[in-house]
């Protein structure tokens, strides 16, 4: 009986063992080499283009195009991510659209705690974030919990509140473009 029971608790804590290291993996803390800057385009500069919103080469107002995974019974997911410099005394607004309507989430590397956002029906204007540091590493994932079911495609974009504004009122007068916004509308005569 006891080499029944020696068996048994063997077998348990590499079973604990082997669940524990998944979990682990994870969530392993993304580093900066892990991830690209985010190249930041001056609203001056956004490409405008009805084309550019199908094109997820192109940069349609100022968004970057990403693809979320799925991660079912995968550990191993690389998410998209990416970083934004020189945000000392700077809000970052935080704005993705999906491609159809799916969930898909945000979230920083503040410390001590982390920032999150998930969008709801497609689209996510989160408002300013406040950084806690000058660089900060945005990552985007399906999480099941808030109701991804998919792979999801989204375009994001990331901007930084000018040097020296009142962050306050800049994210309030923002101007919340998506890039579904350079189409025609359906209802259009």
């Amino acid at each position: 009986m006891r080499k029944i029971m020696e068996f048994w608790f063997r077998n348990l804590c590499f079973f604990i063992l082997l669940t524990l290291s998944a979990i682990i993996s994870s969530v392993v803390t993304l580093q900066l080499s892990d991830c690209k800057e985010f190249k930041v385009i001056p609203p001056e500069q956004y490409d405008r283009n009805e084309s550019a919103a199908d094109d997820i080469f192109k940069r349609p107002l100022g968004y970057s195009y990403a693809v979320a995974q799925y991660p079912g019974v995968q550990s191993e997911i690389k998410n998209p991510c990416v970083y934004v410099k020189n945000l000392t005394s700077r809000d970052v607004e935080v704005m993705i659209q999906t491609l159809v309507p799916e969930t898909v989430c945000v979230r920083d590397d503040s410390k001590p705690t982390p920032r999150k956002g998930c969008t709801q029906g497609g689209l996510l204007s989160v408002g300013c974030w406040n950084p806690t540091s000058n660089i900060v590493i945005f990552e985007f994932y399906c999480d099941t919990g808030e109701g991804c079911d998919t792979d999801v495609q989204f375009w994001f974009r990331l901007t930084p509140s000018p040097p020296g504004a009142d962050v306050d009122d800049w994210c309030i007068a923002r101007n919340s473009e998506f890039p579904q916004d350079l189409k025609p509308s359906l209802h259009q005569f």
